[in-house]
């Protein structure tokens, strides 16, 4: 499992090595000889730092004269920053814009942007500029990386920003720009790229007057496309101490939604309660694109439910096993029928808590991890499970996750409201027949400019339990 990236230093341990290092003096880097204890443990947040260096090694952290010292890259990089060491002045700089890991993919899979490779060529970034609202940079030869980051600050919108750090001899920019321990640039470039590394489009990490490559290029796109709100619609980690708060806030806005007095809602509605009456699905959920997470469906997994607490716990316990994820909240109105459990038919407002993992190994231990604490038996012992625990768990990816069965995700939508009713894959002609009686019927009668209900089945991957849920509701049909 990926460590997560936490907030502060939480706790130390010292072991009783002590070894002989030399070590420079501070002010004129002349060798000294000191006594220093090694093997000293960093916990950060409740999890092990594990130090290495830029090649991957082991590294110590020391104990000396009271003072503990810890490799700079390691405690930077574990708090989700990115550092880079200047050889030439001694001095290493911390950056909190980090690289995104997934950052072509994510281009590839929303923008069509193909990967890059190697050194990026102008052609190259400007088809992909042009992609995420931008247009081709300006100038001819080597695409340096300072030319794509202002090329990068006008596809985001930010030339009147850039335009508050011009002066004659832009010293206003150098002043910026030497605080983040660059050297000065000349106008009109200096402009772009102070604003650029204020408003968090570049990382001060970069090598500005060499040539684009491929990370930093997709990197750079990426960060357009988060200034610019086409990217991930998230509240924030599973790490993130405050993350609870922004869970309860995100919940509260769910009822501004389940209110909306609107007739591609209440036509998509009556559409769902006929399909329902006449058993050809179990139940459905309402949803809207606005709250649409835009995760990385390999990455992701859909996790529903009503209970707000119950995602709070559920996240607190993804961090107590160092797993980082992406969350976000999609609020739906759903109705459900359970007559093979409880006999009952109820319409909740809930919601589908999309977590994007940082690695395919979280995403895959994710099952394995949560079920024995979120699902309750049929007596309804809940000793050993998170609050709000339901008798059949619902969490589900767009992706294929081994252990995972395979259903359908009839999908209704009108403009950008969604109907998702799921079956089994055996019954899809049956709920198609069904659904496209009830969507023939109201597009039929649809006045002229008026916005036509669709329908497709699309492919998604549901826990066993739930699936065993389906399997009941279609036996009971």
């Amino acid at each position: 499992m990926r460590k997560f990236r936490p907030s502060l230093l939480s706790g130390l341990l010292v072991a009783a090595l002590v070894v002989a290092l030399a070590i420079p003096a501070a002010a004129d880097l002349v060798p000294r000889q000191l006594q220093v204890d090694a093997g000293v443990e960093v916990y950060i947040d409740g999890n092990q730092l594990d130090p290495r260096d830029v090649n991957g090694n082991r590294v110590d952290a020391l104990l000396y004269n009271g003072t503990t010292y810890v490799p700079v890259r390691a405690v930077t990089e574990s708090l989700g920053y990115d550092v880079a060491w200047n050889g030439a002045d001694d001095y290493a700089y911390i950056s909190s814009v980090a690289n995104d890991p997934l950052a072509a993919e994510y281009l590839e899979e929303y923008f069509a942007i193909a990967p890059f490779t190697g050194t990026v060529s102008r052609a190259d970034f400007d088809a992909a500029l042009v992609k995420v609202g931008g247009t081709a940079a300006e100038g001819t030869g080597e695409l340096t990386v300072a030319d794509a980051v202002v090329a990068a600050v006008k596809a985001a919108g930010m030339d009147a920003l850039a335009v508050v750090y011009t002066d004659a001899d832009s010293a206003k920019a150098n002043a910026r720009i030497a605080a983040y321990g660059l050297a000065p640039m000349a106008a009109p470039t200096a402009a772009y790229v102070a604003a650029a590394l204020d408003a968090g489009l570049a990382s001060a990490t970069w090598d500005f007057d060499g040539a684009l490559d491929a990370v930093t290029a997709s990197n750079l796109l990426m960060n357009v496309v988060n200034v610019t709100g086409q990217g991930r619609n998230y509240l924030g980690l599973t790490t993130d101490k405050d993350i609870a708060a922004k869970l309860r806030a995100a919940f509260a806005a769910i009822y501004d939604f389940s209110t909306l007095d609107n007739e591609a809602v209440q036509q998509l509605w009556a559409i769902g309660e006929t399909i329902v009456a006449e058993r050809a699905t179990t139940g459905f959920g309402l949803k809207s694109d606005d709250y649409d997470a835009r995760f990385l469906d390999e990455y992701t997994i859909q996790y529903g439910h009503s209970n707000i607490n119950h995602a709070v716990q559920l996240v607190a316990l993804l961090a107590s096993e160092g797993i980082e994820a992406k969350v976000a909240l999609e609020p739906k109105i759903s109705i459900f029928e359970y007559p093979a459990y409880s006999g009952d038919l109820g319409t909740s407002i809930e919601y589908d808590m999309n977590l994007e993992f940082s690695s395919l190994e979280d995403r895959e231990a994710f099952h394995d991890l949560v079920n024995p604490y979120v699902t309750r038996n049929m007596e309804g012992n809940t000793s050993s499970q998170i609050t709000g625990a339901w008798l059949t768990p619902c969490f589900n990816s767009y992706a294929a996750i081994e252990g995972y069965n395979e259903v359908c995700d009839n999908v209704i939508s009108c403009g950008k409201y969604s109907l998702h009713p799921f079956s089994l894959p055996d019954q899809v002609e049956t709920v198609s027949a069904t659904i496209d009686e009830a969507v023939d019927a109201f597009n039929a009668s649809l006045a002229e400019g008026g916005t036509p209900i669709e329908t497709e089945v699309v492919p998604i991957w549901c826990n066993p339990a739930f699936y065993v849920y389906l399997q009941d509701m279609a036996a009971s049909a």
